[in-house]
């Protein structure tokens, strides 16, 4: 018996051909392209929680996010029906979509809410990325949260981005403005000298990724290194 009344209740028939649905739309958004288990990722979020697709957009719920008055909230029927989500309804939801895709991704679960893990963009390490504050965020002070960034490279645990080396921090950056671009292009990026830390492989990943980039942005970058220079098409 049901401890109290849900009227967002679901049967399991209903609820999977929701969360099919949802894969549907991504599905077609991305119809007719080859994509990275990277690319899929902003696939999924331009589409849910964006709605670039034309279709419904998935949005943060900062009235009792933590559903203390209102024990429907962290429910993903709840989001499947009102669009309306928080901390805990809303990386489940895009874990379960990216399932039916067979996209991988990890559940992280944090004392006040939970969010989603996924490889960056080289398929090796790991990063996740969430606004932060000193209490539970809201519309009052979204604006001024802080970041967290987590940055982990393959054969490595440290428990702080200040515990990387200059190149790591570097491309570390470097990834976070690239993974911007992915959800919100803009017409070009200028990037001055940030392939002078890292190592040579390193660079040559950096190079490869703004060759790969730059059939959708205008890049524009000063450098040194001639294994960047190598790939401009105009010097």
């Amino acid at each position: 018996a049901a401890l109290f009344d849900n009227p967002y209740a679901m049967s399991y028939e209903a609820f999977r051909a929701a969360i099919q649905a949802e894969a549907a739309r991504v599905r077609r958004r991305v119809a007719g392209q080859t994509l990275t288990p990277y690319q899929w990722h902003a696939a999924i979020f331009n589409t849910l929680w964006a709605g670039q697709d034309g279709g419904p957009a998935c949005r943060y719920d900062f009235n009792d996010p933590m559903g203390e008055q209102d024990l429907t909230k962290p429910m993903v029927c709840k989001l499947l029906k009102t669009r309306s989500g928080q901390c805990h309804s809303l990386p489940l939801l895009y874990k379960l979509v990216a399932n039916e895709l067979g996209v991988e991704c990890w559940m992280a679960y944090l004392p006040n809410h939970s969010l989603v893990q996924i490889k960056d963009s080289t398929g090796t390490g790991k990063v996740y990325l969430e606004l932060t504050s000193s209490r539970v965020l809201t519309d009052n002070n979204l604006l001024e949260a802080g970041v967290s960034i987590m940055a982990r490279p393959p054969g490595k645990r440290n428990s702080s981005i200040h515990l990387l080396s200059g190149g790591e921090k570097a491309l570390t950056a470097a990834a976070l403005v690239f993974a911007i671009f992915e959800l919100n292009p803009a017409p070009f990026c200028l990037l001055d000298e940030v392939d002078a830390p890292p190592d040579d492989a390193n660079v040559g990943r950096f190079s490869q990724l703004v060759k790969e980039m730059s059939e959708k942005v205008q890049f524009l970058f000063i450098s040194h290194n001639k294994a960047t220079m190598e790939i401009a098409q105009h010097l």
